[in-house]
C-alpha cells in the first residue's frame, strides 16, 4: 500500500454530549505532526507522538473516521496495530 498520512492530536480536553444526545470533543488542543508512510504506522509509533506532548503513561487513544457525519459513530479505540490496519 502506497501512501501517507499526517496524525492530528486533539488532547488536553474532554468529551461531553450535546441536549440531542451526540457527543463532542472540547478545549482540547490540536497538535498536527509530519506525514508517515501509512507502512510505517504503529501503535508504538503513535505513543511516542504522544510522548512528544508530554504524555507519559496513555489510559486510552482513539482514531476518528472522518468520513462518518456522527462524531460518536466514527470514534474508534486504538487498541493496538490491528485497529491501525483499519484505520
Amino acid at each position: 500500500m502506497d501512501g501517507f498520512v499526517a496524525p492530528v492530536f486533539h488532547h488536553g480536553g474532554r468529551f461531553e454530549r450535546c441536549p440531542n444526545g451526540d457527543r463532542y470533543y472540547v478545549d482540547g488542543k490540536v497538535e498536527r505532526f509530519e506525514a508517515m508512510d501509512v507502512d510505517f504506522v504503529f501503535k508504538k509509533a503513535l505513543e511516542e507522538l504522544a510522548k512528544e506532548l508530554g504524555y507519559i503513561k496513555l489510559k486510552n487513544m482513539f482514531w476518528h473516521e472522518h468520513t462518518l457525519v456522527n462524531f460518536e459513530a466514527g470514534l474508534h479505540r486504538l487498541i493496538g496495530d490491528r485497529e491501525i490496519n483499519e484505520m
